[in-house]
């Protein structure tokens, strides 16, 4: 079952990227210990164990997400957290009941609000529901998923010390 709302169709991320590239000295400066780079999930331009904190927004399934993962348990240091936010999509009878949940929490949240689609590359998951949570648990153990509203999940991991 795929969700269906008005919007362009869908592009896959590898036929965008060179047109969503950020634009140079487009990063805000740096402040204090806070350090902004550009980069790709599968190659964070990072040393090993060298971050505090990360997060994931929307972007998980526009990448590979093994080699994504992968970046994110060398980069973070012993100690640091992870935080994604992402969505899915339904793989059939099991996922209805959150599917409509989803349907009800968009119209309401939606209702008397003009619809925006900001610049960026679209993309539809490749991964269901149950597939994301799998590989999110075995690339990254002990972390912590959560299937929120309006298609969303949440998934926090803290680097082993």
């Amino acid at each position: 079952m795929r969700r269906r709302y008005a919007r362009p169709p869908p592009r896959r991320h590898r036929h965008t990227r060179a047109r969503h590239r950020p634009r140079r000295g487009a990063l805000p400066a740096d402040e204090g210990s806070a350090r902004f780079v550009h980069g790709t999930a599968e190659q964070l331009p990072c040393d090993d164990a060298s971050v505090d904190a990360l997060t994931m927004v929307m972007v998980l399934h526009h990448t590979e997400p093994a080699r994504a993962l992968a970046e994110v348990r060398r980069v973070l240091r012993p100690g640091g957290l992870l935080i994604v936010l992402g969505y899915g999509r339904a793989e059939g009878l099991r996922d209805l009941p959150l599917e409509v949940r989803d349907v009800v929490a968009h119209r309401w949240y939606s209702r008397g609000t003009n619809r925006w689609e900001p610049p960026v590359a679209l993309a539809d998951p490749d991964l269901t529901w149950s597939q994301t949570r799998r590989l999110l648990h075995a690339e990254l153990p002990g972390g912590t998923y959560r299937r929120l509203p309006m298609w969303r999940y949440l998934y926090t991991w803290e680097a082993p010390v």
